[in-house]
Parts: C-alpha cells; sequence; structure tokens
C-alpha cells in the first residue's frame, strides 16, 4: 500500500470516529463559541461542501456526509436525520425547524415473493434551492427538487417537486399559497 493510500485510509478512520461524537458534540449556545472554529473544520472535511456561517444543530444523524453539499448561511434543526446514499444539494439561506428527515434511498417493493428486507433498495438525489424555509417534522423523499423562495408547513410528506415562490404542506404536501 503506498503512502497515498495510508493516508487516506487514516484520514477515512479519523472522520467515520469524528461523525460518531458529533451529533453529541457540545452545541448550545452558551457553549458555541468556543467550539465554533472546530466545529467549522470538521463540517468542511465531513461534508462535500458546507458553506459558511451554516450551522447543524445538536443530534443530528447524518449518513453520507461526502454526498451532501451545504449552501451559506444555513441551519439544519435539531433531532434531524439525513441519510444521502445519493447526493443532497441545499443552497443558500435554508433553515429547517426541529426532526428534519430527508433520505434518498427507498426499499425495492416489486417482488411480493421476496422479504422487502432483501429487495435492492433505489436511491435519487433531492436538491434544494436558495431561501427555503422548512418547518418541524418534514419529511423530504428522494428524487425530490424544491425551488427557491419555499415555504414547507411542519409535518409535511414531500413526495414531489415543488416549484419557486410557493407554500406547501400536508401529506403528501400539496400547494397552499404561490408567494
Amino acid at each position: 500500500m503506498n503512502i497515498t493510500k495510508k493516508i487516506i485510509t487514516i484520514k477515512v478512520l479519523v472522520l467515520n470516529r469524528i461523525s460518531l461524537i458529533l451529533p453529541n458534540f457540545p452545541n448550545h449556545r452558551f457553549l458555541y463559541k468556543p467550539f465554533e472554529g472546530l466545529r467549522q473544520i470538521i463540517w468542511k472535511s465531513l461534508f462535500k461542501r458546507f458553506g459558511t456561517k451554516s450551522f447543524i444543530r445538536s443530534k443530528v444523524q447524518i449518513v453520507g456526509y461526502n454526498n451532501i453539499s451545504v449552501g451559506n448561511n444555513c441551519l439544519i434543526g435539531p433531532s434531524s436525520i439525513i441519510n444521502a446514499t445519493n447526493r443532497i444539494t441545499i443552497g443558500d439561506y435554508f433553515l429547517s425547524g426541529p426532526g428534519l428527515i430527508i433520505y434518498t434511498a427507498e426499499h425495492g417493493l416489486e417482488n411480493n415473493d421476496t422479504p422487502y428486507c432483501l429487495q435492492k433498495s433505489t436511491s435519487s438525489k433531492v436538491v434544494i434551492g436558495d431561501n427555503v424555509y422548512v418547518g418541524a417534522r418534514v419529511t423530504i423523499l428522494g428524487g425530490v427538487t424544491i425551488g427557491d423562495n419555499v415555504i414547507i408547513a411542519a409535518g409535511s410528506v414531500v413526495t414531489k417537486d415543488i416549484p419557486s415562490n410557493e407554500i406547501w404542506g400536508g401529506i403528501p404536501a400539496r400547494t397552499i399559497k404561490k408567494v
């Protein structure tokens, strides 16, 4: 094994260990400033892209850091789950409430003779535009593109594309109002 491969292997191992402790890393307002620089270094090394002045609240579970690009001035709320087996792109000025769920993968359901857990899963990218506000406990499924200047009401399940300049809500999410 050459030296470059060894360095990459060590980096991957270190980042995997850091990603295990990151959800519980001190994240409260009174502890934020002392750890701000370290937190930014960790996030920038884990994510494909992590914008300036972006922040992830406590107890966020993330799979597939290297598939996620986060824009500038973004906030991902506490207790969120992001599963990025495919690409997730989040634009600038994104804001989510607590409990956001983004899944790019889904289980195959084609064959009733094969247990669902043994069927192949598929994954599709998620693209979120600029200036998007997502309420608490929103679920965004794979294959969805959310336009710019969008608001998604709390508790919604987004299963299809949302055009720019609209407010959506419900299960499944649908247009409430154009803005």
